[in-house]
């Protein structure tokens, strides 16, 4: 009993430890390998694992930390995908309070902070967090950023087009589970 006691005790204080900890992952085609980078929120710091045939290891080159330059307002956020076209991994790190975000790609040995990131104020009148997801589309050979206040429901989505970031005509419904029943 004691040890379960112990055990338990043990948990806990992992999972407080933790609480500022998360997790994303991707595959890369190529190399074969899944990608996991684990984060601070509040710092940024991160790590990037992958199985190295019979251990977990670590990249030697992870994500600038801070990731973002200037002062943070809320919770750092990640995101990746996996461009099959250009045959590389675009990581959008952003800000919950403001949407302030910068994309990093790994460009010949070293972290590159992408010219043209996404817009730094993705929309007005946020009433929550501001939560950002991307998807890789392989038929168009682009990326699609779903940006989303998780209080008030507003999203909008980016792609890029000619050149600059356009936002799509057609985003989610203001308040995606109004019609939610459980």
């Amino acid at each position: 009993m004691l040890s379960l006691v112990v055990l338990m005790f043990v948990v806990s204080g992992m999972m407080k430890a933790q609480t500022n900890t998360k997790m994303i992952t991707y595959y890369d085609p190529e190399e074969k390998i899944a990608y996991y980078v684990v984060w601070d929120t509040k710092t940024g710091n991160n790590l990037q694992y992958y199985w190295a045939g019979d251990k977990w290891d670590t990249m030697a080159f992870n994500i600038p930390s801070p990731p973002l330059l200037d002062t943070i307002k809320g919770d750092i956020m990640f995101d990746v995908y996996y461009d099959t076209k250009v045959k590389r991994a675009f990581y959008t790190i952003w800000d919950t309070k403001t949407g302030k975000n910068i994309q990093y790609l790994w460009d010949e040995g070293q972290w590159s902070e992408m010219k043209y990131n996404l817009p730094q104020q993705p929309f007005e009148g946020a009433k929550g967090d501001i939560m950002m997801t991307s998807y890789y589309s392989e038929s168009e050979g682009k990326a699609f950023y779903v940006f989303y206040d998780v209080a008030g429901g507003k999203s909008v989505q980016y792609f890029w087009a000619d050149d600059h970031w356009t936002d799509m005509r057609l985003n989610l419904p203001e308040k995606p589970l109004a019609k939610w029943r459980p």
